[in-house]
C-alpha cells in the first residue's frame, strides 16, 4: 500500500465535498502520511471501513471542537492543526510522530532569524 493508494481513496471519499470538513480531514492525512509513509498502509485500511471514513473523522474532531467548546463558554472555539492531528491520531490508533522520521520542526521551535543586512 502506498500514498499513490491513499490518496486515491481520500480524493474519492472527499469528492464534491470542497467546502465540507471532510476535504480538510483528508488533507490532514495526507499530510501526515506524507510526514511518516508507514502511516499510509494503516490509514489505506481504515479508510476502507465505513464507520472510520472521512465523514466519521470529521465528526470525531466536531465532537473534539463541541467539548472545548463548553469548557470554554466563549462564543467560538477553534480546533488547530496539532489537535486535529492529535484527535486523528486517537480515532485511527496511529502511533505518535516519531522525531526521527518526522521532518516537521519540533514545537515551540523559533523560525531560523534572517539578518537582511548580510544580503548587502
Amino acid at each position: 500500500m502506498s500514498y499513490k493508494e491513499l490518496a486515491q481513496i481520500i480524493e474519492f471519499q472527499r469528492l464534491r465535498k470542497e467546502d465540507k470538513p471532510e476535504w480538510t480531514v483528508g488533507e490532514q492525512l495526507l499530510d501526515m502520511a506524507r510526514q511518516q509513509p508507514e502511516l499510509a498502509e494503516l490509514l489505506v485500511q481504515d479508510l476502507e471501513v465505513p464507520e472510520m471514513k472521512l465523514t466519521a473523522a470529521a465528526a470525531k474532531i466536531k465532537e473534539y471542537a463541541d467539548e472545548k467548546h463548553k469548557k470554554s463558554g466563549g462564543k467560538c472555539v477553534c480546533v488547530t492543526p496539532t489537535e486535529a492531528e492529535m484527535v486523528l491520531r486517537g480515532f485511527y490508533h496511529l502511533p505518535e510522530a516519531d522525531a526521527a522520521t518526522d521532518s516537521r520542526p519540533p514545537a515551540g521551535s523559533a523560525a531560523p532569524m534572517v539578518d537582511l543586512a548580510d544580503f548587502l
